[in-house]
């Protein structure tokens, strides 16, 4: 009798390819990931993997139980999904990753509104850049993920484009330029400026647009964190590069102002993010659900 449990543990190693990087996702130890393909060969009595120091890959049978497992797991997450009343669901948990103008800025309001709805169910929000993000959602351990960077290596995840992201040329009151409207790209050359690490998506985009207009800024400051970009913008005279719903509040209440660079064409896109392979459980259908007034395409993912 085949185990669901062990099933995945199977597919999933098929997918990575790796036992070490199976038991990281699944928080086990790497023996007992051993232990459970050990248990599942034995049932089955043929080998599912060949083991090498270049790594693991399937074997014939392998190959054919992969195809299997996929349908019947998906059969049964299906099947989970049709019949589940998240509403009446006593706990659960939804694990959601985002960069961080999603998880700073939009990510907690909709979590106040899922819970309001389904107050019963645990949302754990892990935010960090894209890269860190897209590894995390193809090892499973998270539902879903709202990413602004580009997600070129990952063939094995599915996006669905929500709204542009507009970066804007922020300054504060202390900045000469706190009472214009526009800024040229050449005026930035020796600005100082704010900006994310250089590891950021939004630092790489924005090196690349200065070299292509030959504009050397002077970047003074680097902080990970964007509400310490902004105090460093509100308390400093230097000027940053920020998402304008990052600083709505600050905009409206005269602390930051925001200039128009016609040289800035290009508008990062919000992005949900999801593995394909696996149907979306029925909690992450809920959230996607809360969504659709603000998104309507989502209402084509929860009909297929």
């Amino acid at each position: 009798m085949l185990d669901l449990y062990k099933l995945e543990i199977f597919t999933l190693v098929a997918q990575t390819g790796s036992f070490t990087k199976t038991a990281e996702s699944l928080f086990l130890s790497q023996s007992a990931v051993s232990q459970h393909i050990r248990s599942l060969e034995d049932g089955l009595g043929t080998r599912l993997f060949e083991r090498s120091r270049s790594g693991t890959r399937l074997t014939e049978a392998g190959e054919t139980l992969l195809v299997y497992a996929e349908k019947i797991l998906g059969l049964a997450a299906t099947a989970v999904t049709t019949l589940t009343d998240v509403a009446n669901l006593k706990e659960g948990q939804l694990r959601l990753g985002a960069t961080p103008v999603a998880g700073g800025y939009l990510l907690p309001n909709w979590i106040q509104e899922f819970r309001q709805q389904y107050p019963n169910l645990r949302v754990s929000l892990q935010t960090d850049t894209t890269p860190p993000t897209a590894a995390a959602l193809r090892a499973r351990q998270l539902d879903l993920a709202f990413v602004e960077g580009e997600l070129t290596e990952d063939t094995a995840l599915t996006v669905q484009e929500l709204q542009e992201i507009d970066l804007v040329l922020i300054v504060g009151k202390q900045h000469p330029w706190h009472e214009r409207k526009q800024v040229a790209i050449h005026e930035l050359e020796g600005q100082s400026l704010v900006m994310r690490p250089p590891h950021s998506q939004t630092r790489h985009w924005l090196d690349a647009l200065f070299a292509r207009h030959a504009v050397t800024p002077n970047v003074v400051l680097e902080f990970d964190e964007p509400e310490a970009i902004k105090q460093g913008v509100i308390h400093g005279s230097c000027a940053t590069f920020l998402p304008s719903c990052m600083v709505a509040k600050e905009l409206l209440y005269g602390d930051l102002f925001a200039l128009f660079v016609p040289e800035m064409q290009q508008r990062r896109i919000l992005k949900l993010v999801w593995d394909d392979k696996r149907p979306f459980p029925p909690i992450s259908r809920a959230f996607i659900a809360s969504l659709v007034e603000t998104y309507p395409q989502l209402q084509e993912l929860l009909d297929q």
